[in-house]
């Protein structure tokens, strides 16, 4: 398991924040959730930049 993923898990608040060249910008805070379904892993393929850097949902 790589050091990230133990931070996450025993610290699961993120927050993501993005601008765009004019200054909009926005900021999303959460609870990261880690998935083991199958079929939750197989739609996150239907995503390009998903399917781009994995071969399988596995």
């Amino acid at each position: 398991m790589s050091k990230a993923v133990e931070l996450l898990q025993a610290n699961p608040e993120i927050e993501v924040c993005v601008s765009d060249p004019s200054y909009a910008w926005i900021r999303i805070h959460g609870t990261a959730v880690f998935e083991d379904n199958m079929a939750v892993k197989e739609g996150a393929m239907n995503n390009p930049i998903v399917k781009s850097q994995y071969e399988t949902a596995n």
